[in-house]
């Protein structure tokens, strides 16, 4: 799947920033998302868990910091579209967050091209 015309305007727009900047650190994981996304990868739920996932105050989440482990940051799309866990499915584009993470990154490198020129 790639950012394609059927994607929103937005998306194509930021190539999925939310995705893949490492906007948000955590996405929570559900056992039904676990289970959606193991049968998807063709792996257990246990290898899931291993590879992909954090379990932090007895729930599961991806890590997010350095961006999604499913984003293909070639296509600039999603490897688990068709899988992928209920916060992703409920992200809606144009939203407060979405707007964040599309201004995140912009925002962080006019900061750090001030701070080398010393304003």
């Amino acid at each position: 799947m790639t950012l394609s015309s059927d994607f929103p305007l937005q998306c194509r727009r930021c190539k999925g920033r939310c995705c893949s900047e490492g906007y948000f650190d955590f996405l929570q994981v559900l056992p039904e998302d676990i289970t959606r996304l193991a049968k998807h990868l063709q792996i257990t739920s246990r290898q899931l868990k291993s590879k992909y996932l954090v379990h932090q105050d007895g729930l599961w989440a991806l890590f997010l910091g350095r961006g999604c482990p499913f984003f293909d940051h070639y296509k600039h799309a999603c490897k688990v579209h068709i899988a992928r866990p209920r916060g992703c499915r409920e992200f809606e584009v144009g939203s407060e967050k979405c707007q964040q993470a599309q201004e995140a990154p912009s925002f962080i490198l006019n900061q750090l091209h001030r701070m080398m020129r010393g304003y």
